[in-house]
């Protein structure tokens, strides 16, 4: 998700999520204070097919980075690692 395409979100990043059930679970990432998960799944709802929405959609303050800038989605993928089989975001 480009972050300008979504009011409000300041940044975002979509990973996987490891699934005893599924072998991966899809997750976003965001920072904002302007928005909540209901609101960006309603707007991903909208700009996205059923299939690729993603099953948990995560706030957070900042997104963990690397000295040049890259967020660190294996790092993203090990934090939540935990929420591999449950559901968070009804779709």
């Amino acid at each position: 998700m480009k972050n300008a395409e979504c009011d409000g979100v300041e940044q975002a990043a979509a990973f996987a999520i490891p699934s005893h059930q599924w072998g991966e679970r899809p997750a976003i990432a965001i920072v904002s204070n302007k928005i909540d998960e209901i609101q960006v799944k309603k707007y991903l709802q909208r700009k996205l097919p059923k299939w690729c929405l993603p099953e948990h959609i995560i706030l957070m303050e900042n997104l963990p980075k690397t000295s040049t800038g890259k967020i660190m989605k294996q790092r993203l993928r090990d934090e939540f690692q935990c929420l591999g089989d449950q559901r968070v975001v009804q779709n």
